[in-house]
């Protein structure tokens, strides 16, 4: 790979690492209140569909 193919690359995985941070951070945003219905979540995952 050439000098650029290679600049770009690295741009491209370091904008992945953040994305997939983001992803991490906002999933434990969106489970942090859904906590107190963590039995009822599990009882939802057993419909098939849902």
């Amino acid at each position: 790979m050439g000098p650029h193919q290679l600049l770009m690359l690295e741009k491209q995985l370091g904008h992945m690492d953040q994305l997939n941070e983001l992803i991490t951070k906002l999933d434990e945003e969106v489970e942090r209140p859904m906590t107190p219905f963590a039995e009822d979540l599990k009882l939802l995952d057993t419909i098939p569909g849902v």
